[in-house]
């Protein structure tokens, strides 16, 4: 019985093949691809291929060549399955395999009246040309069918679509990593001046907890101090009069993100306040910069603000902050952050108040909708509950400006505050594809 499988032909069949077509009079169309995961782009194209002569044969890339041209990672199907999927298109009258980068080698051993690629070929270099036109024949490039391609739909696959505001936005596979790891014992950011953050193997007279000391494993007891020693998540729970934990309020997976660069002016250069009032070695992020930032790129849908401070670098992963103040909001900054209904505020400064403010905390305050000396909290108002800031992250320059969908991960503790994780999704309307072969 035939089937979708006898389509595929070695080289000698192949040409054997074309010796019959050609004595019929047919007109032989040749195009080449990997056709890994086959989608309705594919069979448009492979169906305007066959219109443009009798019989249509397919090129197919191995799975060696397929690893060379996409990563090691590709192909999902093995060649075999690839050519019996295309074996049972009507449109398609043969599939050759071959092992090469590219199909030059094949042209000229088959010598097609047409040779087709895709319209991403437009004004660029297409393998095999002066092969066919110099025998007669032409080149063709038929446009890809708009929203399909394989790497879209391995993306769908292996990643993630969200709906925002009844828009379905799917996120980059890997992650961006916006905390800054904590090395114990190494270097690390500091503020305050506490104790760095530290690793000891555990010891109780009969076990140690070092391998190297000739324990059984490794079983270390670490200090630390959330607040101070590096990326942390904190909750209203930071100035209340009650226990409030950050792990029983940061209830939401992923937020909608913007992250803006924003450099610091002096106090002289605007007319924002603050409590304690504005001193002259203070450096500010004040409203209009962040309107500046923020104009045209912020949406209702837009739950989290992402702040990176210029000049940046990495001497934010191990800055002591005692040596260096860093920049702080005005009160008119933190009231317009309020005003956006921002959830989830996360900057890469050690507090979003200034260091020593007499104990005010104006904008976590501000923040929180607390009264300026009040510590008393009302966890029904979600705008109070639910929001977060997150301290000492670290957006390094190849992170660009723009949209993203954040995770922000915390430890579970049964604190105001705890060590957290901000990931980074690069982000598309899920209908937005580049298509491919």
């Amino acid at each position: 019985m035939y089937t979708s499988a006898d389509k595929l032909l070695a080289l000698p069949q192949i040409q054997a093949q074309i010796t019959t077509w050609r004595s019929q009079q047919a007109r032989i169309v040749f195009t080449n691809g990997c056709f890994d995961l086959l989608h309705p782009g594919h069979i448009d194209y492979l169906e305007k291929a066959r219109q443009l002569g009798d019989k249509l044969i397919v090129g197919l890339n191995s799975d060696a060549s397929v690893q060379r041209l996409k990563g090691m990672s590709r192909p999902l199907c093995p060649e075999r399955d690839r050519a019996r999927m295309l074996g049972a298109l009507a449109s398609v009258d043969a599939v050759v395999m071959f092992e090469e980068d590219t199909p030059l080698a094949l042209l000229t051993a088959l010598q097609p009246d047409v040779l087709v690629k895709g319209g991403d070929y437009e004004g660029k270099l297409v393998v095999g040309r002066e092969v066919v036109e110099k025998n007669g024949g032409e080149v063709v490039l038929i446009p890809f069918l708009e929203g399909y391609s394989t790497t879209s739909l391995i993306e769908r696959i292996q990643g993630v679509e969200l709906e925002v505001n009844e828009q379905r936005i799917r996120l980059s596979q890997d992650a961006i990593e916006l905390a800054i790891p904590l090395h114990f014992n190494g270097p690390q950011p500091n503020t305050y001046g506490v104790p760095a953050a530290s690793a000891h193997p555990y010891e109780d007279g009969e076990f140690v907890g070092d391998v190297n000391q000739g324990g059984s494993c490794n079983f270390e007891q670490y200090t630390f101090v959330p607040h101070c020693n590096g990326t942390h998540t904190e909750c209203v729970g930071h100035v209340a009069d009650q226990p409030v934990y950050l792990h029983e309020q940061l209830t939401d997976s992923f937020s909608l993100a913007q992250l803006i660069s924003i450099q610091p002016i002096h106090p002289t250069e605007s007319s924002d306040s603050y409590q304690p009032p504005l001193a002259p070695e203070d450096w500010v992020i004040d409203k209009n910069s962040l309107e500046k930032a923020l104009a045209g790129h912020i949406s209702p849908a837009t739950k989290a603000l992402i702040i990176r401070t210029l000049p940046n670098g990495p001497h934010k992963l191990s800055q002591d902050y005692m040596q260096a103040p860093p920049a702080f909001f005005s009160n008119e900054a933190m009231t317009y952050i309020h005003e956006l209904g921002i959830h989830h505020l996360l900057v890469d400064m050690p507090s979003v108040d200034r260091l020593f403010d007499e104990g005010k905390l104006s904008n976590h305050r501000i923040f929180w909708q607390l009264t300026p000396e009040g510590h008393q909290v009302d966890l029904h108002q979600p705008l109070t509950a639910l929001r977060t800031i997150t301290e000492m992250i670290y957006a390094p320059d190849e992170v660009a400006d723009g949209t993203y969908m954040l995770e922000l991960q915390a430890a579970p503790f049964m604190a105001d505050t705890a060590p957290s994780r901000p990931r980074l999704f690069k982000t598309a309307r899920a209908s937005q594809t580049q298509p491919s072969l």
